[in-house]
């Protein structure tokens, strides 16, 4: 049958979001490098953050440079716009 759920230990996960939040990247830069499924690590990000949010930009506009980040990164995610938009 399929393969069984791979659980996490809390301090794992709560150490995900802090490096994830430190590197500066988006959630599907960051999770290419990490072997944890994109809902896995939204849910993370939801639940451990300070803010309970995966968006550093939530009360302010993005920069040209950022905006253009964004548009390569969804290009390249394979993602649907609206679960794109809940990582950027």
């Amino acid at each position: 049958m399929g393969n069984p759920r791979k659980t996490y230990p809390e301090e794992f996960r709560k150490d995900f979001v802090r490096r994830y939040q430190e590197s500066g990247k988006n959630m599907v830069e960051f999770i290419k490098s990490e072997e944890i499924s994109y809902h896995t690590a939204l849910d993370w990000v939801k639940k451990y953050s300070s803010s309970g949010t995966t968006n550093r930009h939530r009360n302010g506009p993005y920069t040209p440079e950022e905006r253009r980040q964004a548009i390569e990164a969804y290009q390249k995610s394979g993602l649907t716009q609206e679960d794109f938009c809940k990582t950027w």
